[in-house]
């Protein structure tokens, strides 16, 4: 199918590209946006200037304190 042949199947079918805006639009917000800035995790985030690469660093962190540990930490917050 040529060029042309392409442009007139859309034209002539246009709704059915109307009914799938919803979907791609899901699939973005839902779907690959999330991926994307699942990098904070990974992140010192800092509201003013650069965020700081720290790696596995809070991970390590988070699996390496015992539970009581844990238990105050999150009730202090």
């Amino acid at each position: 199918m040529d060029i042309h042949g392409k442009l007139k199947f859309i034209k002539s079918n246009w709704l059915l590209y109307v009914f799938m805006i919803p979907a791609i639009v899901y699939f973005i917000l839902f779907r690959i946006w999330p991926l994307i800035e699942m990098k904070l995790a990974f992140e010192d985030y800092r509201i003013v200037g650069n965020n700081v690469w720290v790696g596995m660093k809070y991970f390590k962190l988070l699996f390496s304190l015992s539970r009581a540990v844990l238990k105050c930490r999150f009730m202090a917050v």
